[in-house]
């Protein structure tokens, strides 16, 4: 199974490996504990909020609105006498939503 994962995404999270690693390389010689031990809750923790950042910042976001409407279907009927409209020559026409 392969897994296509963007560029842009792959890079994002590579930025935030990175930070997770000078954290805890930095939290390592000012950490309270042990001298080979670093503060691994804090650098993962800042880590998930640079990428979260960066997947804010960089990745476009989803649009929820439509770029324009569809053309309206417009119906045209013409009675033969009897003055009645089969339903079946009936079609719809769609409303756009409106502006808000």
């Amino acid at each position: 199974m392969t897994l296509q994962i963007d560029s842009t995404k792959a890079v994002i999270f590579v930025a935030g490996c990175v930070v997770t690693y000078f954290v805890f390389k930095y939290t390592r010689r000012s950490h309270p504990g042990p001298a080979t031990s670093g503060d691994l809750v804090g650098s993962i923790a800042a880590g998930a909020t640079a990428m979260a950042v960066l997947a804010f910042l960089v990745v476009p976001q989803a649009r929820t609105e439509p770029d324009e409407f569809p053309a309206p279907v417009s119906t045209s009927t013409s009675t033969s006498g009897s003055g009645s409209v089969p339903a079946s020559s009936l079609t719809p026409t769609p409303v756009p939503p409106s502006a808000k």
